[in-house]
């Protein structure tokens, strides 16, 4: 299994987690304060890969 927060990284590679089960946390500054920006960074991320993988937002 393979858990991310942020999955900006590996937007280019998701293809090479197919054979995986993984899940993305999405949390914010106030939680993590390493994270790139939550609204304008990793939700559009986050949807980036939901559509590379059809599924359902």
């Amino acid at each position: 299994m393979f858990w991310t927060k942020n999955p900006i990284p590996m937007l280019p590679r998701l293809s090479e987690l197919d054979a995986y089960k993984y899940y993305f946390q999405c949390y914010g500054k106030d939680m993590e304060t390493n994270l790139p920006d939550k609204k304008g960074q990793l939700i559009p991320a986050f949807h980036s890969v939901m559509k590379k993988k059809h599924r359902s937002l």
